[in-house]
């Protein structure tokens, strides 16, 4: 049995989105950046595709205003867009949360000299506190590095609100958006927002490589000289930012259906999942409007036990199933998860989530396969 619920982490590629790179990997084989006719070709096709992506990420009336920067992976593009960041600030305050994804923590920790992390808090849903968002601002902001859909819980936040804060207290403070869990999944009020940065990841939404930064034109010189300059990112092959581009804006053309089609599946999973184990064994993190339809996060905290999430996790491994646990196991480090620390949860059973995440390629069937198997992970803790 091969059960796979871990697509947060990675979403495998469709045969038809590989066997589009494959024609794209044909049509485009040369160096963008080398001169003669075939780089102006190169050029012109990740232009092409820059004006796609933007299109469909920022909106029509927004697209001329976004520049991008391509990178292989989302982790290049979430160190990116800090370094940049970095450069553009010279120093200053950095406001930041937990629930900020790894990758982003280990890049605010190595800007320059001349930057102080500030964390803000968050409530206990995982949103963050916008109250102490406010209250952290200062003349010495230089920015805030904030996600839009936590990728252990699922939750969402307000970058809305955010937006309104900075624009009334520090209108000079940046906003890099993690969007990377979220893009095209579910829609992001571009208008609203107005990130001066959006992170973008292409195994997150089913092709095999590829990542941008969306910024702001203001910066365009910055983040050029980021590739061409410093040489901070590798150049991406055509074929890849085409193939990114093309496939995010069927996403988004799609994502009425889709969604409404993960928050039914989400709901068949609850179901299956109260009906195989006992309801005082476990509880959801999160209610369904306060988290992404593409992320089922599980709390196994009852009131006789605590169940840690990496031990269930390995049970399902036996049985060919993949999931995700919210920390690794108390027996390999004592540091329970950070953002379930944050949201009030007490240190012992902090060790107790579990994320299952969902894509289009979930079948219904599978459900009760892995609601099943969870029940039997549970039993034989």
């Amino acid at each position: 049995m091969n059960l796979y619920f871990d697509y947060a982490a990675a979403a495998p590629a469709d045969e038809d989105v590989l066997k589009r790179f494959a024609r794209l990997a044909a049509m485009y084989p040369a160096n963008q950046e080398a001169a003669g006719a075939a780089g102006a070709e190169m050029r012109k096709a990740v232009a092409g595709a820059e004006h796609i992506l933007a299109k469909a990420f920022c909106g029509e009336g927004n697209a001329n205003d976004c520049g991008i920067l391509w990178t292989m992976t989302g982790t290049e593009a979430v160190g990116a867009a800090i370094t940049a960041a970095g450069q553009i600030c010279k120093g200053g305050d950095v406001l930041y949360t937990d629930g900020e994804h790894d990758s982003v923590l280990a890049a605010l920790k190595r800007l320059p000299t001349g930057f102080r992390l500030v964390k803000v808090g968050v409530k206990r849903n995982g949103q963050i506190d916008c109250e102490d968002f406010k209250a952290k601002l200062s003349r010495e902001t230089a920015f805030a590095a904030l996600h839009w859909v936590q990728s252990e819980t699922g939750c969402i936040q307000p970058l809305a609100n955010v937006r309104e804060i900075l624009d009334a207290y520090a209108p000079k403070c940046l906003l890099i958006a993690d969007t990377i869990q979220g893009a095209g999944k579910i829609p992001f009020d571009y208008a609203g927002i107005r990130p001066d940065m959006a992170l973008i990841s292409g195994q997150k939404i089913g092709v095999p490589a590829g990542g941008a930064v969306l910024y702001s034109l203001r910066y365009r010189k910055v983040f050029g000289e980021l590739r061409s300059v410093h040489h901070a990112v590798g150049r991406i092959p055509p074929a890849f930012a085409v193939l990114l581009a093309e496939h995010f804006a069927k996403r988004v053309e799609e994502m009425p259906e889709n969604e409404r089609r993960m928050r039914e599946l989400k709901q068949e999973l609850l179901a299956a999942l109260k009906r195989e184990i006992p309801a005082k064994t476990w509880f959801a993190t999160l209610t369904d409007g306060e988290s992404s339809p593409y992320i089922l996060h599980l709390q196994f905290s009852g009131e006789v036990m605590t169940y840690q999430g990496a031990i269930l996790v390995r049970i399902l491994n036996k049985y060919g199933a993949s999931i995700a646990s919210g920390s690794a196991c108390n027996a390999e480090t004592d540091l329970p998860s950070r953002i379930l620390s944050a949201m009030g949860v007490p240190k012992d059973k902090a060790y107790s989530g579990v994320r299952l995440s969902l894509f289009d390629h979930v079948k219904t069937e599978q459900i009760q396969s892995i609601a099943e198997l969870m029940g039997r992970a549970v039993r034989e803790y």
